[in-house]
């Protein structure tokens, strides 16, 4: 069985000294090692038709891979998907899983869908199911490593990028996964988030905008 919680353990010392050296890089002016350009996202996106067959299998892209595929799928408005989210608070953990996935059929790179079906598969007892989860996994890190790496995501000029309003809090409390998040503003067309984070002393202001 793959216990997501693990899996992000392993990288967590990973994403804390990342975001120590965006915040060290964003202070002198330089670009954090792994971060994307907009023009690098941009040309990525072009390549969006031949990456998304990778992506739908469940492989981990990287790089401008990963970035091809999010931001090319394109910006989404919000939707409610309020029969799965009954489904899943009643713990009808199957159906959940089916009404997550046909929403995926549409809107394969959003965040609360791809959590919602691979939870809902993880919990529950059908095979096909269970089946499913290395895929799910692998498109959820592919969609994460895009928005770490879309911005340096510690200063304004610099946001991280998401293509869903959703996609927000999806990213930061189940990937990035802060200590504790202290408060949340509009700058602008920005959310600031101030959170904290295990080995850094001072609270970070994380910095989100919607791709356009």
């Amino acid at each position: 069985m793959i216990n997501i919680k693990k899996l992000y353990d392993m990288n967590l010392l990973c994403k804390y000294a990342a975001v120590m050296a965006m915040c060290v890089a964003a202070a002198f002016g330089a670009r954090a090692e792994g971060t994307l350009s907009r023009a690098q996202i941009e040309n990525a996106v072009a390549n969006y038709t031949t990456l998304l067959p990778r992506y739908d299998k469940g492989e981990s892209l990287s790089g401008a891979d990963a970035a091809g595929v999010y931001y090319g799928a394109g910006v989404k408005p919000s939707t409610e998907y309020t029969s799965m989210q009954q489904a899943y608070d009643s713990g009808n953990m199957l159906q959940a899983h089916q009404l997550a996935m046909k929403g995926l059929k549409a809107d394969p790179t959003n965040l609360m869908l791809l959590f919602k079906a691979y939870g809902s598969a993880m919990a529950s007892s059908d095979a096909d199911a269970k089946a499913l989860c290395p895929k799910l996994l692998g498109r959820i890190n592919s969609v994460c490593e895009a928005i770490f790496n879309s911005g340096l995501g510690v200063t304004e000029s610099s946001p991280y990028l998401v293509t869903h309003q959703s996609d927000i809090e999806e990213f930061l409390t189940k990937y990035m996964r802060p200590t504790t998040v202290e408060g949340k503003a509009k700058l602008g067309d920005m959310d600031v988030y101030k959170v904290t984070f295990e080995g850094i002393a001072d609270p970070v202001y994380l910095y989100f905008a919607m791709y356009k």
